[in-house]
């Protein structure tokens, strides 16, 4: 695996004291689900990171509501990637995704894999939102409660050793992922370039 670091961060910068945390980058369309609870009404809209609505979705819809119940009343954010599950690999899969995403038909079995989660007003900046290992962890317990097979969490680990750096960097492509991302344990901000490392599998 070759790694391809954007023009902020570099791996020297990344501690392994537990500070930032390691994911698999997967093969996907980015998509941000915003859902809405009051006593009577669910709603969940997709949107694609340029905030255009996603209108193929809506099969995930009745997860979502299963997955955010315990969260209770108000408006929540997800985070994460729609995949397929289909029989293509690299980018014949992800010109897969792409163009299913964006068709006019509703996706019969899309897969959302989620590596966030926190209320509207942490995701517009209004309050600050918790760091990364409890929302994460908050995904966790989460899918805890339900049992989906099209509600997903990134796989992830603690860099709290230089042993699991090394590891990763060995990763095997048997998931669907394009390589490896590191996030810094922060709290939620709009800009996160600075808090973000990509490892990329080159052919």
């Amino acid at each position: 695996m070759e790694k391809e670091f954007n023009e902020i961060t570099n791996i020297d910068d990344v501690k392994t004291d537990g500070s930032y945390f390691i994911m698999d980058e997967e093969y996907g369309v980015r998509c941000i689900c915003k859902t809405m609870r009051t006593d009577k009404l669910f709603t969940a809209a997709f949107y694609a990171e340029n905030g255009d609505l996603i209108n193929t979705l809506s099969n995930l819809e009745e997860s979502i509501d299963a997955l955010t119940k315990p969260l209770g009343c108000g408006r929540f954010i997800l985070d994460g990637v729609i995949q397929l599950d289909g029989e293509l690999e690299g980018e014949d899969l992800q010109e897969e995704i792409e163009n299913a995403v964006a068709g006019d038909e509703t996706i019969e079995n899309p897969i959302y894999v989620i590596f966030d989660v926190m209320s509207n007003a942490q995701f517009e900046m209004r309050e600050e939102s918790y760091n990364l290992e409890y929302r994460l962890g908050n995904l966790r317990n989460l899918l805890g409660f339900v049992k989906l097979n099209n509600i997903k969490i990134v796989n992830y680990t603690k860099i709290d050793s230089a042993e699991i750096l090394d590891d990763w960097s060995k990763h095997p492509d048997g998931c669907k992922c394009s390589g490896c991302l590191i996030r810094k344990n922060s709290v939620y901000k709009n800009n996160t370039r600075k808090d973000l490392l990509v490892f990329k599998h080159k052919k």
